[in-house]
């Protein structure tokens, strides 16, 4: 008896098993990783951040509350992936729209948190790849979306669909524009040397390289808001430079009274002195003062974006009206036009038929009328003439009658 062959499993169901299994294993592993290296690690991500300061470096409790939102976000996702896959919709989102591409971002940034602690020059290079790697993934994702977003199967819309856009969109957006906008440029300042960490000389050479990042990223995206009404990259983008805004610098020390750009001497032991770690300035004794080449890019920035998204709003809105008042109305008219050309065509054919009906009967009694008259002229010349003339009057008659005949045939 032959053996039945193993079952088959279709492609896409067993990718959307691989995304249901690692996408929550990958989240609970980049919430760990940064809670360490928040709350237990010491010097911590935020020690190493203020020591490092950027003039692109967010408000940390802004910034905090921002990647809380990104991890709710995630959850919802979870939630998504475990109960919504009993539909084709849900699965095809999930597996093409979506698919390891989160789960991959999640790991990148697990893997990035170490990288961060570590805080050395090669650290910061491999750093700003994995940012960048997470980044590129997350907007493969983002554009496959929108590309599909004319499939009935893939529509990002929050008015018809807002369950879904909170739990699958929206993590994916806002987890993009925070490494688009701040983490890879700030990873890649850090590597370049743009930051405090080098001195305040470094962090000033750094002025016209950030309002380039700053006005281009801000440029583009405002493009995209445009083309796409995508309220989520607006209002996280809006949210980051407005944080960027408060953040005045790394907070003060009162303890530390070392001028800006010397850096301090090495604490040594009995044994001589600790190479651990690279030497960095603590941070300033006073708030450092934002140039106004870098508060003039970010609120550009606010002010770009926002009427990017402004704008188009109205575009939508007024495209659509237009199409309202053209295209309805166009196709009433062209039926209204097509009924009256077919009730013309019927009304003349039937007055062309009554015409030729109404010849027609004239003719008859034309003819009936000749033909009476005829026939009394003839009784009244028989009663008058003799046998011969009664003989050559009937020849006349005839043809008078075949004369007449012809005529009328002609006529009609």
């Amino acid at each position: 008896m032959a053996s039945r062959p193993p079952p088959v499993f279709d492609r896409r169901l067993k990718h959307l098993i691989r995304v249901q299994i690692l996408s929550p294993l990958s989240f609970l592993v980049s919430l760990g990783a940064l809670a360490i290296g928040m709350f237990i690690a010491r010097p911590c991500i935020s020690d190493i951040s203020a020591r490092h300061w950027t003039y692109i470096a967010p408000r940390d409790s802004l910034l905090l509350i921002y990647w809380a939102a990104i991890y709710f976000a995630q959850i919802g996702f979870a939630l998504y992936i475990t109960l919504s896959t009993s539909s084709v919709r849900a699965q095809t989102l999930i597996s093409a729209g979506v698919g390891l591409r989160l789960a991959f971002a999640n790991l990148m940034l697990a893997i990035w948190v170490p990288l961060w602690l570590l805080n050395t020059h090669a650290t910061s290079i491999a750093s700003t790849v994995l940012l960048g790697l997470a980044a590129l993934g997350l907007l493969s994702s983002v554009l496959y979306i929108q590309v599909r977003r004319s499939d009935p199967v893939i529509r990002p819309t929050i008015k018809h669909r807002p369950f879904e856009w909170i739990c699958v969109h929206l993590p994916l957006k806002l987890f993009l524009v925070v490494l688009f906008h701040v983490d890879v440029w700030q990873q890649l300042f850090m590597a370049v040397g743009f930051d405090y960490g080098e001195g305040k000389r470094a962090l000033n050479k750094s002025v016209w390289p950030t309002f380039a990042v700053v006005t281009s990223t801000s440029a583009l995206a405002s493009m995209w808001i445009f083309a796409t009404t995508d309220f989520a990259w607006f209002a996280a983008a809006v949210y980051l430079y407005i944080s960027i805004l408060f953040n005045s610098g790394p907070a003060p020390s009162k303890s530390d009274s070392i001028p800006d750009g010397v850096l301090p001497p090495p604490t040594g032991s009995n044994n001589g002195p600790d190479t651990s770690s690279p030497p960095s300035p603590p941070p300033p004794s006073k708030a450092l003062d934002r140039p106004p080449e870098i508060f003039a890019a970010l609120v550009l920035a606010i002010a770009l974006l926002t009427t990017s998204y402004v704008t188009s709003i109205a575009w939508t809105r007024l495209g659509g009206r237009r199409e309202g008042q053209i295209a309805l109305p166009s196709e009433e008219q062209e039926a209204a036009a097509a009924a009256t050309a077919a009730a013309g065509d019927a009304d003349g054919n039937t007055a062309r038929r009554s015409k030729s009906v109404a010849l027609r009967s004239s003719h008859t009694e034309a003819e009936a009328a000749q033909d009476d008259e005829d026939e009394r002229r003839r009784l009244l010349v028989a009663q008058e003439s003799t046998p011969a003339q009664l003989e050559q009057s009937d020849i006349v008659n005839e043809d008078v009658n075949v004369t007449r005949r012809l005529g009328s045939a002609s006529g009609s």
